[in-house]
């Protein structure tokens, strides 16, 4: 999805460069790309970027349907970007207004109307491509809609209306915008089972580490996670990235003193986890209800607080 992206992003201008028949600048951009990607993926290994991009995400298993992807996208875009599709809105009919189309005509200065055609094509087909990676996507997480806000946004520039349609839309729609967006600028309490958990891992030693299949709940508990298991994501599991052997490897790390498990969809799911961890020397401390059971915190015994070193 992600490389997918990058190559759509580029291709407006990749075209917009070509049309203009200038050889060397084409060659440059060509050059740049390439040696941009060689320099970020080199350090890591080619293969291994290849398959932790490109395989990786091919390889994912459906999370959910078609239709679910389609129903995500639209609540999604209403709920986080509701004053883009509203200004989109606007600039749609704006776009075809006839008194639009010939004021921009009469006000057109820098590009002739080819050009301008070739870019509203490119960019039209950006989002329609974008569109269809999403809606076929094995596994969509919200976060990934906001591939769309790029290209939406430059079509909204190209067909920007008066300015008083605009302020409108702003003095109507900015409200509504932050009201959809109060659950991010001020988060509920937790519900009883996750403050039981947040307070569990609170009460760890000071300075040890702890891993989770919820990883948020380890962060928000002012606790570090090792750089592994930083992405917990269910595509790692899936693929045989993350297992039990490796979560009691990890866990056995002496900086580290408490796991969580969490989803029985995730960590729940390993039912020898719980015999590799107390391998490692921990032991169920507490258990929390719902996902079947499943959600429990082990506690390395003893659990010292790390030591701290002095550096000079």
């Amino acid at each position: 999805m992600k490389p997918a992206i990058g190559v759509l992003a580029g291709a407006a201008s990749v075209v917009l460069v070509a049309r203009e028949r200038r050889p060397r600048d084409l060659i440059a951009g060509g050059a740049a790309a390439v040696c941009a990607a060689l320099v970020v993926s080199a350090p890591f290994g080619l293969d291994r970027v290849w398959k932790q991009t490109v395989d990786y995400q091919a390889s994912s298993q459906r999370e959910a349907s078609i239709h679910a992807n389609v129903a995500k996208i639209a609540t999604a875009l209403w709920d986080r970007d509701v004053l883009l599709l509203a200004l989109a809105a606007v600039a749609i009919v704006a776009a075809l207004s006839s008194r639009a189309l010939s004021s921009r005509a009469s006000s057109s200065r820098a590009s002739s109307s080819d050009h301008d055609a070739t870019a509203v094509f490119l960019l039209w087909l950006w989002v329609g491509v974008v569109l269809a990676f999403l809606v076929v996507e094995p596994a969509l997480w919200r976060n990934h809609i906001s591939s769309l806000v790029v290209p939406l946004a430059l079509l909204v520039a190209l067909y920007l209306p008066l300015r008083r349609w605009i302020v409108l839309v702003l003095l109507v729609i900015v409200p509504l915008h932050v009201y959809s967006l109060r659950t991010i600028l001020h988060p509920g309490p937790y519900d009883r089972t996750t403050l039981a958990a947040h307070n569990a891992l609170e009460a760890l030693p000071s300075g040890a580490w702890a891993l989770s299949d919820e990883v948020g709940l380890v962060w928000r508990s002012h606790r570090r996670t090792t750089d592994y298991f930083v992405d917990t994501s269910i595509k790692r599991q899936q693929q045989g990235q993350i297992t039990a052997a490796s979560i009691a490897a990890a866990a056995s790390d002496p900086r580290v003193c408490g796991v969580l498990v969490w989803s029985a969809a995730y960590w729940g799911s390993f039912k020898n986890l719980g015999t590799l961890l107390a391998a490692a020397g921990y032991e169920p401390k507490q258990h929390f209800p719902g996902q079947r059971g499943v959600r429990v915190l082990y506690v390395k015994t003893p659990c010292p607080a790390p030591q701290l070193r002095l550096v000079g």
